[in-house]
């Protein structure tokens, strides 16, 4: 099941394994605008750790925690930040780039 959510200049990404909330019950209690907000505050104040480096990259942050995931693509990223807490919605930037990839997905796990 994928869902997708278009936010300007925001990436947001929802994953849940189906024995988990969910993901239309992630999207609604989530909130959308503090993630975004908070997200993109985080990565400016990180970004210099990654730029230009990592770039063509993708960091998942998780705005409770502040605890960023780098991977090669979004999907990785965002794997590897549900692996550490399955039911979050996570902001997702592509490093070096004014606006990221704008989607939100929503993985099941294949029974």
């Amino acid at each position: 099941m994928a869902l997708s959510l278009y936010l300007k200049y925001t990436t947001i990404t929802v994953l849940h394994p189906n024995i988990f909330m969910d993901a239309e019950e992630l999207i609604k209690k989530a909130d959308i605008q503090k993630i975004s907000f908070e997200g993109a505050k985080i990565y400016e104040s990180l970004k210099i750790n990654y730029e230009p480096q990592q770039k063509g990259k993708f960091l998942a942050i998780d705005i409770d925690s502040r605890n960023v995931y780098l991977a090669d693509d979004g999907a990785q990223a965002v794997e590897l930040a549900r692996q550490a807490h399955p039911n979050k919605v996570f902001y997702l930037v592509k490093i070096g780039f004014e606006t990221a990839e704008t989607v939100a997905r929503s993985f099941a796990m294949n029974p």
